[in-house]
């Protein structure tokens, strides 16, 4: 007898998400029995976590759950809403490797199940076919001449037609092509799909030659009911492109690269979501300097045309056959009694719900023994965050004991009987923890071992401030209680641009470092080495805070405090971070707020922080070339740089508060 199964998550709009609806029902409904309501079925099979949210429990409970991260892992993890739902889930689906190992290190019981491809609908066109694209390419007057790149994906939000949609990046796609056409002016941009109007105007303005194969309606109206490209006519497009280039900062496919393979489509990527998994590392960027080089060796010498046969090949592995194959092993090996899930899980609890009397519901503790700046990180964003939540209407104290619905302390710096005293009153506990400790110091192991001590007594919710930090804690074998990925942050009325110093080719560029603490791994020694080996002649540079050695030419001041450092950054052009194993650099984040590039080295949080807004380096022998590359493309990698507002890490906290 099969299974009956409610299958769930598809939208009305044609988005990839439909799609894979599609492709998913008709893997598996050889095998079970769909049913229309939930109610009637054994299984609930939901394509994303999100849409749980808003289900009873009683529901989840009763019936076995499978539940796809249709999105990157990280991103799921940023979202403490998602700790609502994850202890209902029986079986998660994970659509890469990459979240495949990062669901192991969760200990979350998943299957590694790729995202699906209709061949019938995404081929390379035969020679007999071609004069489609003729047609196509007459319609809406696509130049024969030019080389075609590519972008079918849309910019913003539905709700924001206006502010570009940042995990998609399209800013990284704009300021990309403009660094093509700098040096080559035989391009022309190929953009298809709704909600464009952002890139529209940023190719217009910089008047760079595109087409854009839609309807044009006016701005102020979305455009997702006339512009949604039909899948004969993306495959068309595809063959019609020279490259397609994917610049999303965080996915969990994206569904292109899977497309181009199978339609034998030229395409360089992000190293994003599935994109490891099906393309070359020849194919794939860390910042636009990289992906410009790769667009115009291939406009000069075809140097990507030697990937697609090898991209076709494993995305034959990806056909609906295949994945109906595995999804049918899930089904084999359901047990479908429920079992209390949290049991089984190393680090994820059941939220325990609050029952918060009203006169304490938006009151906090943040226990801290905060210090007048200049001091360290953590106590600058705890102030950044006390005073964010102030803000928006949260009555903050420091105390142990007090009317308050949720305790937040930082790390080791708290007294364990106290609050334990604390879990037994109805509090919610929140546990901010960076490190490893190990890591970042090269010692005190039985440090982290008393956090995570601690952590186990008496956390509802572990923050982590980079997923570096948290994966990292993960693979030394530590269980930190549900666990979330919330970003440092600066106070933006301090640390801002508003006043910077204008960049210029013209003059020195001026270069900066900060410190609070001068131990060895904030990188004396790269700092050292950069003193004797810079062209100074080309540079002036400046340490702000503590560091040990005697330097002929960088600039050292002592500590300052924070008005006073945001204005000495103001009045340079480059931040230079060589911490080793910083888990989320404020110094770097206050450096980024203020509209400072980064050259960073390649290490701990540093890389998640800068994303595109910077180059990383290895080895302090390639400073000298990365500071030449962010000079000549300083502009557009300045434009790159993306902090979240406190305010909305403050709303993260929030949330975890009322959980």
């Amino acid at each position: 007898m099969k299974v009956k199964v409610y299958l769930t998550g598809a939208e009305k709009i044609n988005w990839a998400v439909n799609d894979d609806f599609e492709l998913i029902q008709k893997a598996i409904g050889g095998f079970v029995d769909l049913v229309d309501q939930a109610e009637e079925a054994e299984v609930i099979h939901a394509m994303n976590w999100y849409g749980l949210i808003h289900w009873g429990e009683y529901l989840l409970q009763k019936k076995y759950v499978i539940c796809h991260i249709p999105h990157d892992v990280r991103h799921m993890l940023a979202q403490p809403s998602y700790l609502q739902i994850v202890s209902f889930v029986d079986k998660w689906i994970v659509p890469s490797r990459r979240a495949e190992q990062h669901a192991q290190l969760l200990s979350l019981p998943y299957t590694y199940v790729p995202y699906a491809v209709n061949a019938q609908k995404f081929y390379p066109y035969l020679e007999a076919d071609k004069h489609r694209l003729k047609e196509i390419k007459k319609r809406y007057k696509i130049p024969d001449d030019k080389y075609l790149i590519g972008s079918f994906q849309r910019d913003t939000e539905g709700g924001d037609l206006v502010t570009p949609k940042y995990i998609k990046g399209p800013d990284i796609f704009f300021q990309l092509i403009k660094a093509v056409y700098q040096e080559v002016k035989d391009i022309h941009v190929l953009l298809g799909g709704p909600r464009r109007f952002w890139l529209k105007r940023k190719l217009s303005e910089a008047q760079i030659p595109f087409t854009f194969v839609g309807e044009t309606v006016d701005e102020s109206e979305d455009d997702i009911e006339v512009n949604i490209l039909d899948h004969d006519t993306v495959n068309a497009l595809y063959n019609i492109i020279d490259v397609y280039v994917v610049a999303s900062r965080l996915e969990g496919g994206p569904k292109a690269v899977l497309e181009c393979a199978a339609s034998k489509t030229k395409i360089i990527s992000t190293d994003v979501g599935h994109a490891p998994d099906i393309l070359s590392k020849q194919q794939l960027f860390g910042n636009i300097v990289e992906a410009k080089t790769m667009i115009v060796d291939d406009v000069h010498n075809n140097t990507l045309g030697r990937f697609t046969d090898g991209s076709y090949g494993v995305s034959q592995e990806h056909q609906v056959e295949r994945i109906a194959d595995i999804f049918s092993g899930v089904y084999q090996s359901l047990s479908l009694s429920k079992s209390l899930l949290a049991q089984n899980y190393k680090r994820i609890r059941p939220v325990v719900r609050r029952n918060f009397i009203f006169s304490n519901k938006r009151r906090v503790s943040i226990y801290f023994k905060f210090q007048k700046p200049p001091w360290g990180g953590g106590n600058q964003m705890l102030l950044a965050l006390s005073k964010s939540l102030i803000d928006n209407g949260w009555k903050i104290s420091n105390k142990l004991r007090g009317n308050f619905s949720a305790l937040l302390f930082n790390s080791f710096h708290i007294n364990l009987d106290e609050v334990e005293k604390i879990k037994t009153r109805n509090k919610r506990i929140i546990h901010r923890i960076d490190g490893p400790t190990l890591l970042i110091r090269g010692k005190d192991e039985i440090l982290d071992q008393n956090i995570f001590s601690v952590n186990s007594k008496v956390a509802d919710t572990s923050v982590f401030q980079s997923s570096w930090s948290l994966f990292k804690t993960l693979q030394l074998n530590y269980s930190p209680v549900n666990p979330v990925l919330i970003q440092n942050g600066a106070d933006s009325e301090i640390f801002n641009s508003r006043g910077r110093i204008p960049f210029s080719k013209h003059r020195k560029t001026k270069l900066i470092s900060s410190s609070w603490s001068d131990n060895p791994r904030k990188g004396g020694a790269i700092y050292q080495w950069l003193d004797e080996h810079l062209d100074f002649g080309l540079y002036e540079y400046t340490f702000v805070g503590r560091i040990k050695g005697q330097f002929k030419n960088i600039r050292i001041i002592p500590p300052v405090a924070s008005n006073e450092l945001a204005d000495i950054l103001k009045q340079h052009d480059i931040y230079i971070t060589a911490s080793d194993n910083d888990p989320c650099s404020n110094a770097l984040i206050e450096a980024l707020s203020c509209g400072l590039p980064s050259v960073y080295y390649n290490r701990g949080g540093h890389p998640e922080i800068v994303g595109h807004g910077g180059l990383g380096f290895d080895n302090k022998e390639d400073i000298p070339n990365l500071l030449e590359m962010l000079t000549r493309y300083y502009d557009s990698i300045q434009k790159l740089i993306v902090v979240p507002p406190v305010e909305r890490i403050a709303d993260k906290y929030a949330e975890c508060f009322q959980l």
